[in-house]
């Protein structure tokens, strides 16, 4: 699954979606944090790991649209590793709201979306059709394990057509026609502001577990994801290399 090519789903219908769709919102959100932790470790761990220069590695993972420079917050308070890449990420995810923006590495990319169709020949609407499209395989997962959604993909072009395909790729055709010229509802992540929530970690370090139960991203789940990255490397290295202050 790529967020540009999303994946087919499908579940029943019942309460309708403005009942269904907040009841998944915490769970969402959680399996989403996490994966902000993840987006930000894996830029802190690239660094360490290959000996790349912050500008180098930045600007890899976004294939050249972001760099050092553009780090204003970072640059302006000499800030430290944790900050810098979580502005990087931030940026990131702005700059692919250009029009001329290509999508960052996957790696980074916190981007989801669901887009909810019915089947107008349907008149009981007995499902709701699904279209998940997000590069993080544990979004997936977890939206895989919202009770009642089940797979239910749009056939590929060039795959061997057989009864139960002809009548997927049929439904498909039916429920996505209304939407050529306009969007279907849909349900979106929202850009990420990593860059408040690590600063204000790094700010109240000993507040980081009253954070998390707030639901903010924090500098210790951000230091330990990386050091996991980097088994070689103790703890106390990583956090110490991680939380220096940066000047330019």
């Amino acid at each position: 699954m790529t967020y540009s090519q999303p994946k087919g789903f499908r579940v029943p219908t019942g309460a309708r979606l403005p009942a269904w769709v907040p009841g998944q919102m915490p769970g969402a959100w959680r399996a989403w944090r996490q994966e902000g932790v993840r987006a930000v470790a894996t830029v802190l761990a690239e660094v360490l790991r290959t000996g790349e220069s912050r500008d180098e590695v930045f600007r890899r993972l976004s294939y050249g649209q972001v760099g050092e420079e553009d780090l204003l917050f970072s640059r302006a308070h000499s800030a430290c590793m944790i900050t810098r890449a979580s502005e990087f990420v931030d940026v990131a995810h702005a700059e692919m709201r250009k029009p001329t923006a290509v999508p960052v590495h996957p790696a980074i990319d916190l981007r989801c979306r669901a887009q909810f169709v019915g089947d107008p020949d349907d008149p009981e609407l007995t499902w709701t059709y699904v279209l998940l499209g997000t590069e993080r395989p544990a979004l997936e997962q977890h939206f895989m394990g919202i009770e009642g959604m089940e797979p239910y993909p749009i056939p590929e072009e060039d795959a061997p057509e057989d009864e139960e395909a002809a009548e997927r790729a049929a439904l498909w055709r039916r429920a996505l026609a209304p939407y050529r010229h306009i969007a279907p509802l849909s349900l979106s992540a929202p850009d990420p502001s990593l860059l408040f929530d690590a600063s204000e970690s790094i700010l109240a370090r000993i507040q980081d577990d009253e954070l998390a139960s707030r639901g903010k991203i924090t500098s210790s789940e951000i230091v330990a994801e990386a050091a996991r990255r980097l088994p070689d490397r103790s703890w106390d290295e990583v956090d110490a290399r991680l939380r220096k202050r940066l000047a330019e």
